[in-house]
């Protein structure tokens, strides 16, 4: 990397793009962005970590995963204002404990963060964040043993329950009173309710659609689109319902591009092919199709004069502004245009940083972090 080694850090972290590629895949996101946060400071790596935050939450806790092995102070500094939701916590727990930062323990000082998070939150607000595997919130209990009290060291019946509910423990989960009580449920927890039985109560039921029927302003199209394929089989008709109209109106939640956007999509029968690293199980199988027409009702109202063309397999060959390979063989680095290796809901986000002209900048934004 001739290219000035602080600027290729920030940029691949407040965007995920490397010369003009994007690659929306887990692993060798993680792998690049550790490599690359190794060879900076830790001052420059805790201030991206923040300056990132708003823009790719989920980089931002590896950030301040590789600080709990490299400056635990500066760790200590940063972690409560980046690891301030469900996904990036199990983030950070995942990176730490994953080995690729030379160790799989926590520490102290990283343990005493986590039962930190859980003090600092209300019984409501775990539950509704506790979504999501690898590790499910269940491990990372389970690893931490955050202890049932509030963050005034007083004794909590409620998040006692509520731990016994999320690791396993014979608690009727009915019986808590926030499942009924409060209805700003997250969306993602819907597979993890199926599996408890909780939506067999049609009160819950009720108040979960009518929540899903009116979507944050942070929903994704494509995250809903994911749960609405893994819980369709078995959940209630009134959810299925309430998904797919929250679907729709999370396509309001797209960055708009001023630009306009034109999308074009491979007609190719391999198209009906499932996306890379869908499940291949009938009920929640994705379709390369299924993410292409996402992506053509996410910019219908925005016709103009960027495009897009979305295709699985020959992306690379297609001519376009941005091009959205599904199935890509292999990774094509270019300087001419913006390639994307994969799909997530941070496409959109990357597409219009893309087409703002924003991709050169990150360096001077993390810069100005405050610490």
């Amino acid at each position: 990397m001739e290219m000035n080694k602080e600027r290729w850090f920030a940029t691949y972290a407040m965007t995920g793009v490397l010369s003009r590629t994007f690659v929306a895949r887990d692993r060798e996101d993680v792998a690049r962005l550790v490599e690359l946060a190794n060879g900076v400071s830790t001052e420059l790596v805790a201030k991206t970590a923040i300056a990132a935050h708003g823009r790719r939450p989920r980089a931002a806790a590896v950030l301040v995963a590789t600080l709990a092995a490299r400056d635990v102070s500066m760790m200590e500094r940063v972690f409560a204002r980046v690891i301030d939701d469900g996904n990036s916590l199990r983030t950070f727990c995942h990176v730490v404990r994953s080995g690729v930062l030379g160790r799989k323990s926590f520490g102290s000082a990283p343990k005493r963060a986590i039962r930190g998070w859980f003090a600092s939150r209300s019984p409501e607000d775990i539950f509704r964040q506790s979504s999501g595997r690898s590790p499910s919130m269940s491990d990372v209990i389970k690893m931490v043993r955050p202890p049932p009290r509030n963050d005034k060291g007083e004794a909590d019946a409620v998040r006692e329950a509520l731990y016994g509910y999320l690791v396993g423990k014979n608690v009727d989960s009915l019986a808590l009173p926030f499942i009924k009580e409060e209805p700003q449920l997250a969306e993602m927890n819907l597979p993890e309710l199926l599996r408890h039985g909780v939506l067999a109560d049609p009160i819950v039921t009720e108040r979960i659609a009518e929540r899903l029927s009116r979507p944050s302003e942070d929903a994704r199209p494509f995250a809903l689109l994911m749960t609405l394929r893994k819980v369709k089989a078995d959940a209630p008709r009134v959810i299925v319902r309430a998904l797919e109209k929250a679907i729709e109106l999370a396509h309001g939640n797209v960055p708009r591009i001023a630009r306009g956007v034109n999308v074009v999509v491979d007609g190719s029968g391999s198209m009906l092919g499932p996306l890379a690293g869908a499940r291949r199980t009938p009920a929640d199988a994705l379709r390369c199709v299924d993410v292409a027409s996402l992506v053509v009702d996410a910019y219908r109202a925005m016709p103009g004069d960027l495009d897009i063309a979305v295709s699985d397999y020959e992306g690379a060959s297609m001519k376009a502004d941005v091009v959205i390979d599904l199935q890509p063989k292999s990774i094509t680095i270019s300087d001419d245009r913006l390639y994307v290796a994969g799909f997530s809901d941070e496409v959109f986000d990357v597409v219009a940083m893309y087409a703002r002209g924003d991709l050169d900048r990150c360096l001077s934004v993390a810069e100005s972090a405050h610490l």
